[in-house]
């Protein structure tokens, strides 16, 4: 079977880590993980993955560090980042897109439906339209 793409879960909650990685495997994806953003910046450069799904809550780097210091190394700042978080507040998720995410996924969320919406991230994204999507999500929300 040829895989749809390598994703990157950067969490550090095991049992989420676990349930992501399994579902994105069974839809085709070959997925690492990372339980902090530290370690997750280092396999985003070793790995080099075709995403990243990114908590927002992470010890030593939270998501937005992590994003900021993956789009100021050229070698790694075209991944597209998938938020996975708790915070709902329409200012969080504002913030997110505004940092540079394509997509934001609220806790809890249909796993099932993580591998549909990472798929389709990655089909608009390898038509470029990464920014189109992310100022689209951000109309659909009424942040804009």
């Amino acid at each position: 079977m040829t895989s749809r793409g390598r994703v990157l879960v950067i969490d550090d909650e095991p049992a989420l880590r676990l349930l992501c990685s399994v579902n994105l495997n069974l839809a085709g994806f070959e997925v690492d993980e990372a339980e902090s953003g530290r370690e997750g910046l280092a396999r985003a450069r070793e790995d080099r993955p075709d995403l990243i799904l990114l908590d927002m809550m992470l010890p030593e780097f939270d998501g937005n560090a992590v994003v900021h210091a993956l789009q100021a190394d050229e070698d790694v700042a075209d991944i597209p980042v998938v938020f996975l978080s708790a915070r709902t507040a329409p200012e969080d998720i504002r913030d997110a897109y505004r940092a540079g995410a394509v997509d934001y996924i609220t806790k809890p969320f249909d796993p099932v439906e993580l591998a549909e919406r990472v798929g389709r991230v990655l089909d608009r994204v390898s038509e470029g339209g990464a920014d189109a999507f992310r100022h689209a999500e951000l109309a659909r929300l009424g942040l804009l």
